[in-house]
């Protein structure tokens, strides 16, 4: 089921409805460095369609982050343990996501190479994210380019945009 059902009634309502949701709760940028390039302006409808069939993977998620620091310790097994770099404070677990202090994450990366090096490695790729598409995107012949690009990392999801709604928010000012 559609998660829009209006879209086959009222199309036009919808559509309206969307873009104003967009203006409302997503950033707008004015450099032009964010803008999108012409190959990831989509139609708005082929850009919720992406949206809604996304899903974010979080390297910091807890039980990524677990598995990874494990991963690293396991070639210096004389670090703390996850559960006890928690215990001791060195990052903390908020929402299911891995998070330390601006202080310990600069001290950590100032530490020598062959010293803490699974909580290093942690908290270097904790803000990593990658992205997948579902076979409904992917077989949609207008984003199964778009969808390979996105998944193999070469585009995010942050850089796409709708074109009516691009050239909506440049009509009013609002992107230059």
């Amino acid at each position: 089921m559609p998660r829009f059902s209006s879209m086959k009634y009222a199309p036009a309502e919808t559509r309206r409805i969307l873009r104003d949701r967009f203006l409302r709760y997503l950033p707008v940028s004015n450099t032009a460095a964010m803008r999108p390039s012409s190959e990831n302006l989509i139609p708005d409808e082929q850009l919720l369609n992406l949206l809604l069939n996304l899903n974010i993977t979080f390297e910091s998620d807890a039980d990524r982050a677990r598995s990874s620091y494990d991963a690293a310790r396991a070639k210096n097994p004389d670090e703390l343990s996850f559960d006890q770099a928690i215990a001791d404070g060195w990052f903390r677990i908020v929402w299911g996501r891995v998070t330390a202090p601006y202080e310990i994450d600069q001290r950590a990366r100032a530490a020598p190479a062959d010293t803490m090096t699974a909580l290093q490695s942690l908290l270097k790729h904790r803000f990593g994210e990658s992205f997948a598409l579902n076979d409904t995107v992917k077989s949609d012949p207008a984003l199964a380019s778009l969808a390979s690009r996105i998944e193999r990392g070469e585009t995010v999801p942050a850089q796409c945009a709708a074109r009516t709604w691009n050239g909506w928010l440049h009509a009013f000012g609002i992107v230059r």
